[in-house]
């Protein structure tokens, strides 16, 4: 069977701005966005007193209840949860340490030769996915953070890697466990959301409904 060569890493010269203007870049900036206004919601919401704390480094309970997702509130009508609260993040310390792993899986993908839609659907369909099929077994909590859309690139490339027979694909099979692992000790972590995420992401690397473009030196060769 052939086996997938590697583009290798983007040239060190290109300017930084220059990789972040692809899908993964735009992700990245869509998360600090999204905190941002989220976080002046709340400040508002501390103003005009409906709310009586305000944290420096957190986010408020109304921005959290807003665009957070649970179940209940899903069938009330807040329909944008699902989309919303993957962009949602709890803290700066979450904010960061998922936009660091986002940065480094998306580039990645990006460098095989994957397209700005290729890694939109991965990140969305396992990001929405992971949040709705964690909620069936644990619906009476909210749920934030792009982790499950995260693990679901990390599912990706390792799915695509296995079935291209891709020559790291141990060594990413072992990064994706000690991510799992130290990822998910932290109190209030949906783990769940981990796992889901992670196995759609390789169900659409697996068989390849999202794959390198054709033309890119990702392809297999003899």
């Amino acid at each position: 069977m052939s086996k997938a060569k590697p583009r290798g890493k983007a040239p060190k010269d290109k300017p930084i701005m220059e990789e972040l203007k692809n899908a993964t870049g735009k992700l990245f900036f869509l998360n600090l966005i999204f905190y941002g206004l989220a976080y002046a919601i709340g400040v508002g919401a501390f103003l005009l007193g409906w709310t009586d704390t305000l944290t420096i480094f957190s986010q408020s309970t109304i921005s959290i209840f807003l665009f957070g997702y649970s179940t209940n509130s899903f069938i009330s009508g807040m329909l944008w949860q699902p989309f919303t609260s993957m962009f949602m993040h709890g803290d700066l310390a979450h904010l960061a340490g998922n936009c660091f792993f986002l940065i480094i899986y998306g580039f990645y993908l990006e460098d095989h030769g994957f397209t700005d839609r290729s890694i939109y659907t991965a990140f969305f369909v396992s990001g929405v996915g992971a949040t709705l099929l964690s909620s069936v077994l644990i619906p009476n909590i909210f749920q934030i953070g792009a982790s499950g859309a995260i693990f679901g690139m990390l599912g990706l490339i390792l799915g695509w890697g296995t079935k291209a027979e891709l020559e790291e694909k141990n060594q990413i099979f072992g990064a994706a466990i000690i991510f799992l692992i130290f990822s998910s000790i932290s109190p209030g972590t949906n783990f769940l959301a981990h796992i889901f995420g992670f196995f759609i992401g390789y169900g659409l690397g697996f068989f390849e409904i999202v794959s390198p473009e054709a033309n890119q030196d990702s392809n297999p060769v003899d």
